[in-house]
C-alpha cells in the first residue's frame, strides 16, 4: 500500500475555501437583523478582525448590562442608530453595540 497525503496546494485550497465560505455565511446572517429579544435588539457584530475581538473582550463588553444605572446607551463613548432602541456604536469598541450593552470603559454622558 502507498502512503498518499493531501498536497499542499490541494490544503490551501481546501482552507481558503471554507474561509471564504465562512466568512459569506456569517455577513448574510449578519445581515438579517435578527429582532433580538426581550433584553433588547441582537447586535452580534460580524466581519470583525482579531484584534477588535480582544478589544471587545478585554474590556468585558456584554450586550445586556448587569450594572445599574450603567448601559451603552447612557455612556459617552456611544453613538446610537437612527432608533433609539436599535444597536449603535461605539467609539472605542469596533463593531456594532446595543444601547443596553455595557463595558469597563463605561463613561458618563454629559448632558
Amino acid at each position: 500500500m502507498s502512503k498518499q497525503g493531501i498536497s499542499r496546494r490541494a490544503f490551501f485550497t481546501t482552507t481558503a475555501t471554507a474561509v471564504g465560505v465562512t466568512a459569506a455565511a456569517g455577513a448574510i446572517l449578519g445581515a438579517c437583523g435578527g429582532k433580538g429579544s426581550e433584553d433588547g435588539p441582537s447586535c452580534e457584530p460580524s466581519g470583525l478582525s482579531l484584534a477588535d475581538e480582544k478589544t471587545r473582550t478585554m474590556n468585558k463588553y456584554v450586550a445586556v448590562s448587569t450594572t445599574e444605572g450603567k448601559h451603552c446607551a447612557n455612556c459617552q463613548l456611544f453613538k446610537p442608530g437612527a432608533d433609539p432602541n436599535a444597536c449603535g456604536n461605539c467609539t472605542v469598541i469596533k463593531g456594532i453595540v446595543s444601547p443596553k450593552g455595557y463595558c469597563q470603559l463605561w463613561a458618563e454622558k454629559k448632558a
